[in-house]
């Protein structure tokens, strides 16, 4: 784009790239938002789930995945 609006004398600058597409923020949010705003401990799962999800939150526990998942509403 800069090489474009250099040969045709355009006098404004590049837009900004954002990587929503692959950034984790934004998918999680989705992700909490598709799920009609539900955090998952609230999401009505089968038993087997549940537990997967008892001992993934332990594991989790005190990390930055903790972190960004209580940022982006999931927790």
């Amino acid at each position: 784009m800069e090489t474009v609006y250099t040969l045709c004398n355009v006098d404004r600058g590049v837009p900004e790239v954002w990587g929503s597409v692959f950034d984790l923020r934004d998918l999680i949010t989705s992700a909490v938002k598709l799920a009609d705003g539900k955090t998952l401990p609230e999401m009505d799962l089968p038993l087997k789930d549940r537990l997967a999800l008892r001992e993934f939150l332990k594991k989790v526990q005190g990390t930055e995945i903790e972190k960004l998942l209580r940022a982006c509403g999931a927790l």
